[in-house]
């Protein structure tokens, strides 16, 4: 009886052993499961990365290239406003010299001027076209 138990015993163990033994075997396959979907993930999340590491170098050459065009408008700007000034400040040189050449006639006094001298100019062309006559005729 004592062998019989014993044998029971033995059995049991081994039982209980190869039991362990497939559970710790389920439990590594498990985990060798759970491993692999874990470096798969990590390798789409890398890859994932990696192309929004390469989508904002695309966007950061783009800010660069609009930030440099920014910039050259901003001169051209800068450049056509300087010119302006400078215009403003040219036409007043002129307006200034036109007032000193004029004096301080008006517009109207001007254009009765001009109206005067060329009455002269035309009282001329008379005269001489009179005296032309004249020394034709003797």
């Amino acid at each position: 009886m004592e062998d019989s138990l014993v044998n029971m015993l033995q059995k049991l163990l081994q039982q209980e052993s190869k039991d362990m033994t497939d559970d710790y075997s389920w439990q590594e396959k498990q985990l060798k499961t759970e491993l692999e979907l874990t470096r798969d993930n990590l390798r789409t999340k890398e890859m994932e990365v990696l192309a929004m590491q390469r989508a904002l170098a695309v966007k950061d050459d783009e800010l660069k290239t609009v930030l440099g065009k920014l910039d050259e408008k901003e001169r051209e700007l800068k450049q056509t406003k300087e010119e302006m000034l400078k215009d403003g400040n040219d036409l007043k040189k002129l307006y200034t010299l036109a007032e000193e050449r004029i004096g301080g006639r008006s517009i109207a006094d001007l254009a009765i001027e001009k109206l005067q001298l060329e009455a002269a100019q035309l009282e001329v062309e008379a005269a001489t076209s009179a005296l032309e006559k004249l020394a034709e005729m003797s």
